[in-house]
């Protein structure tokens, strides 16, 4: 395990911190049960990079945990701004953790996760300003950067990280660590993809008719004439479509979330 790894490294009083970022991509109860199911082994905080344009002054919202469950039309009043959600309580956190007693003492925290998680635009939304360099594309961040966050507290922005051959993994393409451009077979994680998500919201999004969820060609044959994906003859383009198909899952534009094991009470619908 990583976070095994982590802990026995090298010398002094390593801590981890479990961000869960991008919750406004999920239902608040959701986030908020990860939450608490994590939090048993490691410090665990919701979070919402910013999305603002300007290059700084970036703002932050308080989110508290109370509001999640009781004031759920505030709850989604601040996630689908573009202020950033979580920020001051990291901030909190890292302070405390580079506090001894009395005496203030220097840390530094490294960013790190599987590409395309966020690592910078968390960075960016701590600073409150950019930067550093962020973008949709998964492996944008190539080299480690070191950002001073205050006196005490830097900043490591690292490249992202895969646990496995991105290149044979069809799980590591749903996880968005490999470019959809550069796919060899985008049809096999279209197959995976149909067992996850919620077939009412491929309905919803695509338009199309009723679909048999284990059968990928049928479906990809339905959104390649959909979509005007097709080659010469009106033959339907099952490379395109499922690169299509592949893009909106990698973008957010088809909803999918578990939850724990210990709150399988929370509707998935």
């Amino acid at each position: 395990d990583m976070e095994a790894e982590i802990l026995g490294m090298g010398t002094g009083n390593k801590k981890i911190i479990l961000l869960l970022n991008k919750i406004d991509l999920v239902p608040a109860e959701v986030a908020q049960a990860w939450q608490k199911e994590l939090k048993k082994e490691f410090a665990t905080i919701l979070f919402k990079s910013n999305t603002q344009s300007q290059s700084g002054n970036l703002s932050q919202n308080a989110l508290y945990g109370k509001s999640i469950t009781t004031r759920k039309e505030l709850t989604e009043e601040l996630l689908s701004s573009n202020k950033a959600v979580g920020a001051d309580d990291l901030l909190e956190l890292l302070k405390n953790y580079s506090r001894h007693g009395d005496v203030k003492t220097a840390i530094t925290v490294g960013i790190i996760g599987f590409p395309n998680v966020g690592k910078s635009s968390v960075i960016n939304s701590l600073k409150r300003n950019k930067a550093v360099g962020v973008s949709s594309t998964a492996g944008f961040t190539k080299i480690m950067q070191e950002i001073t966050l205050d006196k005490k507290i830097k900043l490591l922005d690292c490249p992202g990280i895969v646990f496995t051959d991105a290149k044979s993994s069809d799980l590591n393409v749903l996880k968005n660590v490999v470019k959809i451009e550069d796919l060899d077979d985008p049809y096999r994680p279209v197959d995976i993809l149909l067992q996850k998500v919620n077939k009412m919201e491929i309905l919803k999004r695509y338009e199309i008719a009723e679909f048999d969820e284990n059968n990928p060609t049928q479906f990809l044959a339905m959104i390649a004439n959909k979509r005007g994906k097709l080659k010469k003859g009106g033959i339907p383009d099952f490379d395109q479509a499922a690169r299509l198909v592949l893009q909106d899952w990698t973008s957010g534009r088809l909803p999918y979330y578990t939850v724990p094991p210990t709150h399988e009470d929370i509707d998935m619908n």
